[in-house]
């Protein structure tokens, strides 16, 4: 009887706890807020938004590690941008849909403001008073976003064919063909088709095992140089924008992503780990050079080609910026790379994440925040959904040192200025 009612007691001891814990977080998810948007909770549903507004009690400080005059510069090119779009154009935050004039307006403003050389807590401040916040629902449970960065990849060229230097960089084929559905329907805003004429018919354009292993572009003229290896001309690819070494001379070419062929992007480093040819928990990119390097040509190749995507080049002034999708600059620190279909492009975000810390020695020891405002501005063929950007850092050592050590989750949010009342 004794141990009846003890067992009883306890477990009226443990409702009430259980009780009094949920009462009290009801009272600060009610007078606080979730530390998560509530309609975000519903991301793994197809009708769930990929931005959603914030009350005034969720909205977090904007910190900013950089010059806000690289911000100015940044801002400038989105408004570049926006000037070229047809008036009718409208961009939408995940549900809610803004005009082009808004957008326009928005940035506008900003940048009036930015001339005013404010301090950073100004800032912070002038942006949680004048902009509506949205959120990115992320992807998964915690709704974060995983963050990676990139650069401009420089690698040794030859302007001719020879026995070490004999792997093609493709100029852009002139018989590659895109189609911009948004011509066609303003519903497909962001969305293309990429292909080659067969007669009255579009088709596929080729594939990274037909141009590198058939040779389907050869003796087209295409070639702007020649590298050493092709995993070259992958990181290239994978980055974009990059500049060539000559062989011999002292001249550096910078070159720019000036098209591709419209194959979606399979990663070969996850097709390494997933075909046991390297550990996960010892990838780098590092790793993924020492084990192909170790395969015989064919081998090599026909690793390279589990990616089918392949992009093509320009070369450019030296003094020229590397451009984006969007064709206008990009700021190294201040653009990023989303996917067109999910954030609007040309958009003030600010992101919250971490960055890797190195020693002397390049050795990582730690890491530190990483709190930044940018412009959306690119876009990128493994760049996919709510859950994904990518960092623009411009050129360099350190710029290639960040890139290569960058993977990290965090929060993103997109602005747009109030309306007057």
């Amino acid at each position: 009887m004794a141990r009846k009612y003890f067992f009883n007691f306890n477990l009226k001891v443990s409702f009430a706890k259980i009780a009094f814990w949920l009462k009290k977080m009801f009272v600060l998810f009610f007078f606080l807020g979730s530390p998560f948007p509530r309609i975000c909770f519903s991301q793994t549903s197809d009708s769930a938004p990929s931005l959603v507004l914030l009350d005034k009690n969720e909205i977090p400080i904007f910190e900013d590690d950089a010059d806000l005059d690289s911000l100015k510069k940044g801002v400038e090119q989105s408004l570049n941008y926006y000037d070229g779009l047809p008036k009718e154009t409208n961009f939408n935050f995940g549900k809610d849909v803004y005009s082009l004039q808004s957008l326009t307006d928005s940035l506008k403003f900003l940048k009036k403001y930015l001339e005013q050389a404010p301090s950073k807590e100004e800032f912070s401040r002038f942006i949680r008073d004048h902009f509506l916040i949205y959120r990115s629902c992320g992807m998964g449970s915690k709704g974060l976003v995983t963050f990676s960065a990139y650069y401009e990849y420089t690698l040794s060229a030859s302007l001719k064919e020879d026995s070490i230097y004999k792997v093609p960089l493709y100029a852009r084929p002139l018989d590659l063909l895109d189609v911009y559905l948004e011509n066609f329907d303003p519903s497909k805003r962001g969305e293309r088709i990429v292909g080659r004429a067969d007669g009255k018919n579009l088709i596929p354009y080729y594939t990274r095992q037909e141009i590198d292993s058939f040779k389907v572009l050869e003796n087209k003229n295409l070639e702007i140089a020649w590298a050493k290896d092709p995993l070259d001309i992958l990181f290239l690819q994978i980055q974009g924008s990059g500049w060539l070494e000559i062989k011999d001379s002292t001249e550096t070419f910078h070159i720019r992503y000036a098209g591709d062929n419209g194959r979606k992007f399979k990663s070969v480093g996850l097709y390494l780990i997933e075909s046991g040819m390297i550990p996960k928990q010892e990838f780098s990119r590092k790793k993924m050079v020492d084990v192909l390097s170790q395969f015989p040509e064919e081998k090599r190749q026909e690793v390279l080609n589990q990616n089918p995507r392949y992009v093509f080049f320009e070369v450019t002034s030296p003094t020229t910026p590397t451009r984006g999708s969007l064709l206008v600059y990009l700021t190294p620190g201040r653009s990023i790379a989303s996917d067109p279909k999910v954030f609007p492009q040309g958009a003030l975000a600010w992101f919250n994440t971490e960055k890797s810390v190195f020693d002397r020695k390049g050795k990582i020891i730690g890491k530190k925040p990483l709190k930044r405002f940018v412009l959306n501005q690119d876009e990128g063929g493994a760049i996919k959904g709510a859950g994904r950007i990518d960092f623009f850092v411009g050129r360099g050592q350190e710029a290639q040192k960040m890139a290569e050590s960058f993977w990290s989750e965090g929060e993103i949010y997109f602005f747009i200025k109030k309306s007057s009342p």
